[in-house]
């Protein structure tokens, strides 16, 4: 018999909710939760992200043909935003699909929209693919929506009692 470790998890930005009441305290004379209603920009995050670390490289399936998200993964993104996990690589039909990720120069990436029941972007780093392997020459950054806008308006880019939505937090990058 073969032993596989069980995997290692950490949150990575844990009392996200916390930071951004200290950090923004000067922003925000409200509460965070009646600041978000006001922009219009929804915030549900007490901790953000998780990383999943496998010991061996590990297949997974983690959406079916029509690239749907597994519900249980869908449900851990939608509790704790990105989710990172280490040394996996997709199962062939997902690699079939194309779904390979080439970025080398990705400065910012939008695929889906709140339209689509899809609103995750994936990217994959598979252990066994000469251009996916590490290091990579490009990298991502995950923030909240809030903290995004938040650090426009702190930058006098934005003004809370006129500019509201999501579609302003990209005013930053």
């Amino acid at each position: 018999m073969h032993w596989i470790a069980p995997p290692k998890a950490h949150i990575i930005i844990p009392s996200l909710r916390k930071k951004i009441i200290a950090h923004y305290k000067d922003i925000l004379q409200e509460n965070l939760d009646s600041f978000c209603r006001k922009v219009e920009v929804p915030f549900c995050f007490d901790h953000f992200g998780l990383v999943i670390a496998f010991s061996n490289p590990m297949e997974l399936i983690l959406h079916n043909e029509k690239m749907e998200i597994d519900e249980g993964l869908r449900t851990l993104i939608a509790a704790v935003g990105p989710v990172v996990i280490k040394n996996v690589y997709l199962d062939k039909t997902s690699r079939e699909l194309g779904h390979r990720n080439r970025f080398p120069n990705l400065n910012f990436h939008v695929d889906r929209s709140v339209g689509q029941r899809e609103i995750y972007s994936m990217y994959t780093c598979n252990p066994f693919d000469e251009e996916q392997q590490h290091p990579r020459p490009s990298s991502t950054l995950f923030i909240a929506n809030i903290v995004g806008y938040l650090q426009a308006v702190k930058e006098n880019r934005l003004n809370p009692s006129k500019d509201k939505g999501v579609g302003h937090t990209h005013t930053i990058l």
